[in-house]
């Protein structure tokens, strides 16, 4: 039976450290790897910055995931999910939407980005606002037999203990 160490970071089976499924700095949730980034910028750049490092901004798929990024969040953070394109309908970056929630978005044009508070409600917010943001990536499988495409960024150095 694998184990997970502490920091969520690493699998430990029969002994054995698998290696290091999310970057440094990055947290193992589910099947993804989650980095809660630094300062307070636009949704624009955060999406960029996410971009960057291999992920996106992240979008809730479920109430587990809704429960740890509850726990994760210091302050309101931008969400993956914006109204811009049809006016109060969440829509994600893949263009799939999302069922409205408790009245929101409700902000017309000036506010088409998504937001979710420490209390886990969603809101519409002027995508201008700096707020601070959480990136989203998939765990990869990065074994030297299956490099996936996101290994050079999302894989640091497997390591055997």
């Amino acid at each position: 039976v694998g184990h997970r160490d502490p920091m969520g970071s690493s699998i430990r089976v029969a002994g054995w450290t698998l290696g290091s499924v999310c970057p440094p700095g990055w947290r193992l949730h589910g099947g993804s790897c989650y980095m809660v980034g630094s300062g307070a910028v636009g949704w624009a750049q955060a999406q960029g910055r996410c971009r960057d490092s291999g992920a996106q901004l992240v979008v809730i798929g479920d109430a587990q995931e809704q429960a740890h990024l509850q726990s994760t969040l210091l302050s309101s953070s931008w969400l993956g999910i914006r109204d811009e394109e049809l006016e109060g309908t969440w829509k994600r970056a893949n263009g799939s939407v999302l069922i409205r929630a408790h009245g929101e978005p409700n902000g017309g044009q000036q506010e088409n980005c998504a937001v979710v508070r420490r209390d886990g409600l969603w809101y519409d917010y002027p995508c201008s606002s700096l707020l601070p943001w959480v990136c989203e990536g998939l765990a990869p499988n990065c074994s030297k037999s299956s490099l996936t495409p996101n290994c050079p960024k999302l894989c640091p150095t497997l390591n055997a203990a």
